[in-house]
């Protein structure tokens, strides 16, 4: 079983085997849509280097558009020493409650996600809040993110190409309802469901 076509392509390429996806749960019920978007980008992530969180620091340095960056990490000392005090760039730390993480997910007009994942929760949680994502064009994101529909993608890991993608996605009206539906299908109980058929596919209903 592989949480991701990403992920169901490298267990073919490297382990010569087939497997059948179903897609993770996410708690899409502790994110309420929000209507009312303010202007400001996200991004909630553990600051580590593969996140490739410098990337969209850099680029936000560039367009002096606002960006909070939500959690901590190895890299966090760097990514403060790299934003240099600019005002349109704030650090929040990791938030535990559901309720104002949601909250501030929520009122974002754009989440954006640079780094490759076999799945990603996070982007799945903006899009239920009805927060458009700009993501990596590869990875897990390709099995949720829908081109000018529920976001847009950049096509590589550098602070240029994202540039791009906060210049095109902000020409671009959303409807919030249909960006938060979109996140509907990887809720806790469809996982449950599709994950109880699969193993009655493979054991013949007997388990």
């Amino acid at each position: 079983i592989a949480n991701s076509s990403y992920s169901k392509d490298e267990i073919s390429k490297y382990y010569k085997r087939d497997a059948n996806v179903v897609f993770p749960p996410v708690e899409v019920d502790k994110f309420k849509l929000e209507r009312n978007k303010k202007d400001y980008y996200i991004t909630t992530s553990r600051q580590v280097n593969w996140k490739k969180l410098d990337l969209v620091v850099e680029a936000f340095l560039k367009n002096g558009k606002k960006l909070v960056l939500v959690g901590g990490g190895a890299e966090h000392q760097k990514l403060v020493e790299l934003a240099g005090g600019a005002k349109n760039i704030e650090f929040i730390p990791r938030i535990s409650d559901p309720l104002k993480l949601s909250r501030i997910v929520a009122e974002a007009k754009g989440f954006v996600f640079p780094s490759l994942e076999p799945f990603g929760i996070a982007p799945i949680e903006a899009l239920a809040t009805g927060t458009p994502v700009l993501a990596f064009n590869q990875g897990g994101a390709r099995d949720y993110i829908k081109d000018d529909e529920n976001g847009i993608f950049f096509n590589k890991q550098s602070s240029d190409s994202i540039l791009k993608a906060v210049e095109k996605f902000e020409k671009i009206s959303f409807d919030v309802k249909k960006v938060s539906e979109s996140a509907k299908k990887f809720s806790k109980e469809n996982f449950k469901k599709s994950f109880e058929e699969e193993i009655k596919r493979n054991f013949n209903g007997k388990f």
